[in-house]
């Protein structure tokens, strides 16, 4: 019998995974440099479970890997958006024009 929800879950577990690196990394006192590695995983667990959590659990395999393609690139598009017209109005707004 296979089990459902195959690569959903092993996303899941990557990023379950990289969350439990991502908190041991930023309680450790050894290495500020661990510190900061650690911070940029807690964005990537973060932003990898506000990803999955959009996409439904009742897809099917193929279903979901459509989906989660789409909702990458959508998240990608989004942030790039968003930079590209901060580095266009920013001038602006602050008169170095």
């Amino acid at each position: 019998m296979k089990e459902k929800g195959g690569i959903r879950r092993i996303v899941e577990e990557i990023c379950i995974a990289l969350g439990f690196i991502g908190v041991i990394g930023l309680f450790q006192p050894f290495s500020f440099e661990v510190y900061k590695w650690a911070f940029q995983i807690m964005g990537i667990f973060g932003l990898t479970y506000i990803m999955l959590s959009v996409i439904p659990r009742e897809l099917s395999e193929s279903e979901f890997k459509i989906a989660l393609i789409k909702t990458v690139l959508g998240t990608i598009s989004l942030l790039l958006s968003f930079i590209l017209i901060s580095i266009v109005l920013i001038p602006y707004v602050l008169k170095f024009y």
